[in-house]
């Protein structure tokens, strides 16, 4: 009798282990170490620019989407970073942002040097807009 109602239970249970395991997966991503947007071997911090979102009372909620275009995450399994690391130079940043009750993917190109900090901001740009800004970052 239990093996003939497990039988029936075991397709709901994988579903759920699955579904809680890509869960955090998707937080470890989000929450994870820095992602490295650039080709090649790994380099030394000084060598990068460092890029994070940022989450400010007077902007939005920002979460870091794509570096010229390359996706560095996604909803389901990987989550997305909250740092990447750049070659200096000039990218463009697209950023999923969340500001009042707009949300977007606004993007922004900027010129990035090594050895610095960048924060990236959501602000709601009037009443269905919503803007991204790089700001240097001073630790």
């Amino acid at each position: 009798m239990f093996n003939k109602l497990m039988s029936h239970k075991m397709p709901l249970v994988l579903v759920l282990t699955v579904s809680l395991l890509s869960g955090c997966v998707a937080i470890k991503g989000m929450f994870g170490s820095v992602v490295q947007a650039y080709k090649g071997p790994k380099k030394e911090d000084a060598e990068l620019a460092l890029i994070k979102d940022a989450i400010r009372k007077d902007y939005g909620y920002a979460v870091l989407a794509k570096v010229d275009d390359i996706p560095y995450g996604d909803d389901a399994f990987l989550g997305w970073p909250s740092k990447v690391q750049v070659l200096p130079g000039t990218h463009k940043i697209t950023v999923r942002c969340l500001a009042g009750d707009v949300y977007k993917f606004p993007y922004v190109t900027k010129t990035f040097e090594a050895g610095r900090r960048y924060d990236v901001l959501c602000k709601q740009e009037g009443y269905n807009d919503v803007s991204a800004v790089v700001l240097y970052s001073i630790d």
